[in-house]
């Protein structure tokens, strides 16, 4: 969600474990994101997940990224599937790449990212993203969705936001 100075992002990892418990994952950002990281399951608010940064951001399978990767421990290994969340907050100053996350050791993933913004114009520049249709809004509420996309993690992603000028 993008304010004039400011941008929130919401992430969620939405994970379903096939041969084994899940005690641990390593995710990669496509963009830094400052520490210190509160990941939460989602559902159990006080079980909140250790994030630790991995040495120079290399992950398995991934270019080193100095600060993007990053090794989630969860509570007690799961079987189940559960989701993980995090927020983050940011200055924004008309110009963000968005940060895309990834699971660099899942069998299979797909992202999903929505850029929201009540108030101010954007301009969105994807690449290598799909857009795909924005989820409905109540009835009676102001849609605050400004792009909704879809992309395959194992790709180079990118979404940058702008602020755009005001239409006439």
């Amino acid at each position: 969600s993008y304010r004039e100075k400011w941008a929130e992002h919401v992430f969620r990892l939405r994970c379903q474990p096939l041969a084994s418990k899940v005690s641990r994952l390593v995710v990669h950002f496509s963009e830094p994101l400052p520490t210190p990281m509160r990941w939460a399951l989602s559902g159990e608010e006080e079980q909140t997940v250790l994030a630790r940064p991995l040495d120079g951001g290399a992950t398995a399978g991934e270019p080193n990224s100095a600060g993007n990767g990053w090794e989630l421990v969860l509570p007690r290994a799961r079987d189940d599937s559960f989701e993980l969340v995090m927020t983050h907050g940011d200055a924004f100053t008309g110009t963000a790449r968005v940060p895309l996350v990834s699971v660099p050791e899942a069998a299979s993933q797909v992202g999903y990212a929505t850029i929201h913004s009540a108030t101010l114009p954007l301009t969105i520049e994807p690449q290598n993203v799909r857009p795909i249709p924005a989820e409905p809004t109540a009835p009676g509420v102001y849609p605050t969705t400004r792009g909704a996309y879809r992309f395959d993690p194992s790709l180079d992603c990118r979404l940058t936001v702008r602020s755009a000028e005001a239409v006439p």
